[in-house]
């Protein structure tokens, strides 16, 4: 008789716990970000790069609404370029390459601001990485008039960014870069030619001067 009574009460222990952990699996789920909108772009951004669990559901979408109203946050992130973390980093590169080229200029522009620092090369060479991506043709004259940064660090990411953009405006200062002290912005360079190659066969209207460096 007791053990009938141990089995019911064990039954309705479970009965009335059930309800309660499916709620809380449910609440785990779908976490309410409904708030998110309502913060600033600093907030979002704390959010968007964040380690710490609490924050791990809200990186997507604190991501997308950086980007959905980019108006109102880039004028922030162009100023987190210059930002040390490997989380924000990889969030701020992230995010401004989904909105653009809205971000171009802006970027543009914090790319000739963090050039001139002495401090710290982390801004200008996020610039060029960010630049390079979006690939907005525009951005060639502002990043060869860097190429000839103190830094070959920044000199490479140039490289870089100028390959992936691809444009025939690119190979007067790629071919520049290929005469570089260093052996990284060398081959940065001759890489980048080599995009601008590519890219002008696949438009069926090959770049002489591009094929030329090459050989």
């Amino acid at each position: 008789m007791r053990t009938i009574s141990t089995i019911l009460l064990t039954l309705l222990l479970v009965a009335l716990v059930a309800p309660t952990s499916a709620a809380q699996e449910t609440t785990a789920a779908e976490p309410d970000t409904g708030a998110l909108a309502a913060l600033t772009p600093e907030e979002l951004f704390l959010r968007a790069s964040s380690a710490a669990l609490q924050f791990q559901h809200m990186i997507e979408p604190s991501r997308q609404i950086l980007v959905r109203d980019h108006e109102r946050s880039i004028p922030y992130l162009v100023t987190q370029l210059d930002t040390d973390g490997v989380r924000e980093r990889h969030a701020l590169e992230d995010i401004l390459v989904r909105i653009g080229v809205p971000a171009a200029a802006p970027v543009i522009e914090g790319l000739l601001v963090q050039a001139e620092r002495a401090d710290t090369t982390r801004g200008a060479r996020m610039a060029a990485t960010v630049l390079g991506r979006i690939g907005e043709p525009s951005a060639v004259e502002p990043l060869a008039s860097v190429r000839d940064h103190h830094d070959w660090k920044v000199r490479g990411a140039i490289g870089s960014a100028l390959g992936r953009i691809g444009v025939a405006e690119a190979v007067i200062p790629l071919v520049s870069l290929l005469a570089d002290e260093n052996e990284v912005v060398r081959k940065s360079a001759a890489v980048g030619l080599k995009r601008v190659a590519i890219r002008a066969t696949d438009e069926e209207n090959p770049d002489p001067e591009a094929a030329d460096a090459l050989d």
